[in-house]
Order: structure tokens, then sequence, then C-alpha cells
């Protein structure tokens, strides 16, 4: 399970945006149905995936 304010570090998926493949990007919301998870990246938000997530930074 996924928590506000960690950083995960995403795959290089080609679904995902290309400036935040193979980033760690920091958590800074959950979606209701916990499909979603909105992320931050140089001040933009996206919303992702959980199998887009290769694992938690600490």
């Amino acid at each position: 399970m996924y928590r506000y304010d960690e950083y995960v570090n995403l795959t290089n998926d080609p679904e995902l945006p290309e400036e935040i493949r193979n980033k760690c990007v920091r958590i800074i919301s959950l979606s209701d149905n916990l499909e979603d998870i909105i992320v931050v990246h140089r001040l933009k938000l996206y919303a992702i995936e959980e199998k887009h997530i290769k694992n938690i930074s600490k």
C-alpha cells in the first residue's frame, strides 16, 4: 500500500509520459478507488497506475 509523501521509482513503460519514465517521484494523493495514484514531478501532476511503480525509495 502506498502512502502520501512517499517517493516511488517508476518503470520505463511507454504508457507513461516520457518526462517521468524511470524517475523517482513523490506521491501527493491517492484516488478514492485506489486505482490512480497522483504524483508530482517538476511541479506537474500525473495520474499513474500501481503497475507502473517499481519500488519505494526511503
